[in-house]
């Protein structure tokens, strides 16, 4: 490479860094989300938005399967919260095979 090649990529890298701004972050956080499963905690109400789940109905769903069949042991409350979440990812895996694509279409800034 020659030098006059290497100095424009070095200009070109520092202009290429991304969205700066908390808002264009946020744009582009779910860009290459395709099922969510390896999210982040902190993330998942806004992966399941994404992919066109409703964070809150999944959290009902956990209290009232906790109400019927708890309360239990510590062990039975993991196990509980396992069988959760291999349903919604199940639930996810299937959503996306369905749409043969990426959830980042549906996301809205």
């Amino acid at each position: 490479m020659t030098p006059e090649l290497l100095d424009a990529s070095r200009r070109n890298a520092r202009r290429s860094n991304g969205p700066s701004s908390p808002a264009g972050k946020a744009h582009v956080k779910m860009n290459a989300l395709k099922h969510g499963i390896y999210a982040a905690p902190e993330n998942e109400p806004e992966v399941m938005r994404a992919l066109g789940e409703d964070p809150l109905e999944f959290e009902l769903l956990k209290g009232d399967l906790k109400l019927t069949y708890g309360p239990g042991d510590p062990l039975w409350l993991k196990q509980l919260d396992d069988l959760l979440e291999d349903g919604k990812r199940a639930e996810q895996s299937a959503n996306v095979y369905e749409n043969k694509g990426t959830a980042s279409a549906k996301v809205q800034p």
